[in-house]
């Protein structure tokens, strides 16, 4: 059981402070305890503008954070803001090495914390705005805040930190699960990319911009598929990395492959390049048998023929459509194409790469909610091949049964196709939902916290609850 007396944590929070040392009138600091650690909240009572410090890393408000250092045993460890999130480590005096590679460099910042000293163990995690926050490790200095290229923000806006207390990591970080409404049991079986055997044709190989003479690598996949499938080899799925679609600057496809670094630079268009299937990419999944596609996809370039188009935040490395719905385009290719997952790679080039994108919350949220969610609004979730996320068959009548109880919400959905789905979440958690039973309902069908709930996509819902019942046995009702 993880305790929350602050006088055994590895961790203390200051008071709230600020870069050029004057506090904005209106942003205030609350730390409120919770059934499993701490919350501490960073919340704007009034609106704000021109708060950006120019430097991610360089917080305009925040908390600092103070270690028990006592013990030389210290150790911590974080997740940078580099490509595959890689992990960093440090002692007590914060020798976080925030370049692990050449071409992988962090800002001296990282989304959570967790911080181990013998049976003691502390995790700062973000619950509310995780987005918009950062545990800065800058000067020898830990702190948490806003992050600094965040520039506006509305009144009412907030963060919240999950602190977290107990024997070890497993321990706070299923602490952390809990409140994060994450512990739902998800089915492999249902999702060909996790049950069955998948050919995976990585764009980090040159070989794949490398022919056989007369043939395209459309040919030369089909090929090895088939090969393998005579051998005894149960090839299921197939992802078609990003040599399948144009980028700004082309790496050539010849027999030598290419023989120089050509840089990752952004897509041009989610289309299949002329020069790498025989005919299209219908017809290449046709000759394989029909087989579910994964195809991947990349930061937007800056000269993409997509900007002539709506609205756009532009920056130079990349470009992001203000109206995130402008990628419901991209289903309506998937399901012509057979597609059961978009691999959506390179988010920290989204991330870096379009500074609007980080200048006011609920930005990148907005996006990466609606990218997943788009399919339930698309004929992709009629599919009955199996791969589509929970939910994506929003346009067929789901079932419900819910067991409201005083600690915990339990949710069973029914699929039109009969696959069960789960949620389990606190009965009383304001800093993530404001209803449980409801939550857990948009949980199963993949809906973002409060997006709507389509009325044609139920058709019963039944709960059942202790509440009442333990209120009179209690006289407290």
């Amino acid at each position: 059981m993880s305790t929350h007396d602050s006088a055994t944590s590895l961790v203390d929070l200051g008071s709230l402070a600020a870069a050029d040392g004057v506090v904005p009138e209106g942003i205030v600091l609350e730390v409120v305890d919770s059934a499993h650690g701490r919350h501490v909240v960073l919340r704007a009572e009034a609106g704000q503008c021109d708060i950006a410090t120019g430097s991610f890393s360089r917080p305009a408000v925040f908390a600092p954070i103070t270690l028990d250092d006592s013990d030389p045993a210290v150790r911590l460890l974080g997740f940078a803001f580099t490509q595959f999130a890689l992990p960093v480590t440090a002692g007590p005096t914060l020798d976080f090495d925030f370049h692990p590679a050449a071409n992988l460099h962090s800002p001296p910042a990282v989304g959570m914390l967790l911080v181990t000293c013998g049976d003691r163990t502390t995790l700062l995690a973000p619950l509310h705005g995780a987005h918009e926050q950062i545990i800065s490790v800058e000067g020898g200095r830990l702190r948490w805040g806003w992050h600094g290229d965040l520039d506006e923000v509305p009144a009412g806006f907030r963060c919240t930190l999950g602190v977290y207390d107990g024997e070890s990591a497993t321990e706070v970080l299923e602490a952390w699960a809990v409140e994060l409404g994450a512990l739902a049991p998800r089915r492999r079986d249902a999702n060909p990319i996790t049950s069955h055997l998948s050919y995976w044709t990585d764009n980090g190989a040159a070989y794949w911009y490398r022919t056989e003479p007369g043939r395209t690598i459309g040919a030369s996949v089909t090929e090895a598929v088939i090969g393998l499938r005579e051998l005894g080899v149960p090839v299921h799925a197939i992802e078609l990395d990003s040599w399948c679609y144009p980028h700004e600057i082309l790496r050539p496809i010849a027999e030598i492959g290419y023989p120089e670094e050509v840089p990752p630079t952004g897509m041009m268009t989610w289309t299949p390049r002329s020069d790498v299937f025989d005919g299209s990419l219908e017809q290449f999944r046709s000759d394989l048998g029909d087989p579910p596609l994964v195809v991947h996809s990349r930061h937007i370039s800056p000269k993409s023929p997509y900007l002539d188009d709506g609205d756009w935040w532009l920056d130079a490395l990349a470009a992001q459509p203000v109206d995130p719905q402008f990628f419901r385009r991209w289903f309506d290719d998937a399901v012509r194409w057979g597609v059961c997952c978009i691999e959506q790679d390179w988010m920290l080039m989204y991330w870096f790469g379009v500074r609007a994108l980080r200048s006011a919350p609920g930005r990148a949220a907005a996006w990466q909610q609606v990218v997943p969610w788009t399919p339930s609004r698309s004929s992709v979730a009629s599919r009955r091949e199996p791969g589509h996320q929970r939910g994506r068959r929003c346009g067929m009548a789901w079932e419900f049964w819910i067991d409201r109880g005083g600690t915990f919400t339990d949710v069973v959905g029914r699929a039109p196709d009969g696959r069960l789905s789960t949620a389990k979440l606190l009965s009383e958690n304001p800093e993530r939902y404001p209803d449980a039973a409801v939550q857990g309902i948009r949980d199963c069908l993949g809906l973002a916290a409060g997006e709507p709930i389509p009325d044609e996509a139920i058709a019963a819902v039944k709960m059942g609850t202790t509440v009442a019942t333990n209120a009179l046995l209690e006289r407290k009702g």
